[in-house]
């Protein structure tokens, strides 16, 4: 495989890599190209969630169940 310049800067120099991404996918192939992490911004993050509905709909609903709605914060 020729080796582009990102997998010669990882390789061959002190250079780290942060993907810069939210989508699942994008993620997971970044990984595999070398990323040490992720990091993402608002935009991205809306932008992914609105592409991948499914893949964080669990997730969601398990976050939203932990976090109390402004009724149950007044009486708690």
């Amino acid at each position: 495989m020729k080796q582009d310049y990102l997998r010669w800067a990882i390789s061959k120099t002190k250079t780290t890599w942060w993907h810069d991404s939210a989508d699942p996918a994008e993620l997971k192939r970044g990984l595999e190209r070398g990323a040490i992490g992720a990091t993402t911004n608002p935009f991205l993050a809306s932008v992914a969630l609105h592409a991948n509905k499914a893949c964080g709909r669990g997730r969601f609903k398990a976050c939203s169940r932990r976090i109390p709605s402004p009724r149950r914060r007044r009486k708690g």
